[in-house]
């Protein structure tokens, strides 16, 4: 960024919050966003409420999400839960959640694609803490916590395919 990264940093606090105009506000500035796993380990660092969303947590979201589908007899995975795979290193199967009907597709790189399955994580996380005893034990470090434990579930999902 030719020496513009704290502007960077600055510009994606105030533009994350209102995802659906990011795309014109870093226009504006003439800046590209980006959004990949390295990324998000920034922007995690730099808001509270932004979760990683790296090959491991995209796996074990995958998977849990998979296995409600199963367990409520859903026939395929629901457009606004389907969330996106990254491309992972070596053999491409140990984080691919996917089982017949229920298929998770990858991000293929799109920083568009890959923001989107972010925001969506983040939502979905908060929701899944917010009130619960989970929230209560960890306060303002669950999301972090819960994190920390998708990471650790994704680390290989095939032995639960």
């Amino acid at each position: 960024y030719g020496g513009r990264f704290a502007e960077y940093l600055k510009l994606c606090s105030e533009a994350i919050g209102g995802s659906d105009q990011i795309s014109t506000i870093f226009a504006e500035k003439q800046m590209c966003f980006r959004s990949n796993a390295g990324f998000t380990k920034i922007y995690a660092l730099l808001l509270d409420e932004y979760c990683i969303y790296d090959s491991r947590v995209a796996a074990a979201l995958c998977l849990l999400i998979r296995r409600c589908c199963c367990a409520n007899g859903f026939g395929a995975v629901p457009e606004p839960i389907s969330f996106l795979l990254m491309a992972e290193r070596g053999s491409g199967r140990r984080r691919n959640p996917s089982q017949s009907p229920f298929e998770f597709h990858k991000t293929h790189q799109s920083n568009a694609l890959h923001f989107k399955s972010n925001m969506r994580a983040n939502w979905l996380l908060d929701k899944a803490i917010s009130g619960t005893p989970f929230e209560k034990r960890y306060g303002s470090n669950a999301l972090r916590a819960l994190e920390a434990a998708l990471f650790m579930i994704g680390y290989d999902v095939n032995s639960e395919v």
